[in-house]
């Protein structure tokens, strides 16, 4: 299973990251990215994090126009290739995202 974790509003320096659970089985070798449907891109395992029970795995974003992009991955062995995962939109930025709220307002405590 390859689960994609990205934020939608994206700035060129930040990287792609995903989950998968089965490279440490050797069940995969490589990773492979489809940006806007241009083929895909063998961008290898670069893992990032060792959870449990799965790995995430990143690259860094090629240089992309800003705007709207979409972008699937897929796990590969000698054996051939993965489904590709369900599209992932995102906006490449050319400066500071607009920020966002996680909605967890609260009355707390003040501190003494």
């Amino acid at each position: 299973m390859v689960k994609i974790a990205a934020q939608q509003s994206v700035l060129p320096t930040q990287s792609l990251a995903w989950d998968h659970d089965q490279v440490v089985a050797e069940l995969v070798d490589h990773f492979e990215i489809n940006i806007d449907g241009n083929g895909y891109v063998d961008v290898g395992l670069v893992s990032i994090v060792t959870g449990i029970g799965a790995d995430s795995w990143t690259t860094p974003l090629p240089v992309l126009v800003t705007g709207l992009h979409s972008v699937v991955v897929r796990a590969c062995n000698p054996n051939g290739c993965s489904l590709d995962t369900e599209p992932f939109n995102f906006t490449m930025v050319a400066g500071v995202p607009t920020p966002v709220i996680d909605g967890s307002v609260r009355i707390i405590d003040s501190p003494p």
